[in-house]
């Protein structure tokens, strides 16, 4: 299952919100199409795993990579990355018994879960494309300025939304 929308979501309005909403959009997936054997296994194959996702925004909220596309990329790879950990120890612990003969937990887990990584692959060229457009690049920033700004003014007191001032003031 892409996350294209999770890890976008996250390098525009920063990984805490990424991160929640990912985990919101696990326990859905959890709902949509449950494979729960053991909740621990469920906490590490739904909240947790698509949390993951939700550190792509990782590098740019760091501003130590100033390229859009390379942070990007490189917070997609992490988060799609942590994400496949998480899914390897729920294999690892909930589903060694499926394990092929021949094959240890570890083993299986690892590379039963190897799809992470085609997912990872197909969101970072969608982006790829998506950031090298120049309109694009300028929307998202447009997007993270605006977030940043109303939340620094709900942390003044202020309301955050510009219709709410007019309407204040008028």
């Amino acid at each position: 299952k892409p996350c294209l929308p999770l890890m976008l979501f996250s390098y525009m309005f920063g990984i805490r919100k990424g991160i929640i909403v990912g985990a919101i959009y696990g326990v859905l997936q959890a709902i949509q199409d449950p494979w729960i054997i053991h909740p621990a296994q469920f906490f590490l194959d739904y909240p947790i795993a698509f949390a993951m996702t939700g550190l792509a925004g990782i590098f740019k909220e760091l501003n130590v990579i100033k390229k859009p596309a390379a942070a990007f990329t490189v917070g997609a790879i992490l988060a799609g990355t942590l994400r496949y950990f998480s899914h390897v120890f729920s294999g690892i612990f909930a589903f060694a018994s499926y394990a092929p003969s021949g094959y240890s937990a570890a083993a299986w887990g690892f590379l039963y879960n190897t799809f992470t990584f085609a997912d990872v692959a197909i969101v970072i060229v969608v982006a790829l494309l998506l950031f090298s457009s120049k309109s694009f690049v300028r929307l998202v920033n447009e997007k993270s300025t605006e977030e940043s700004a109303d939340e620094s003014d709900v942390f003044r007191g202020r309301t955050g939304h510009k219709q709410s001032r007019a309407l204040l003031s008028a």
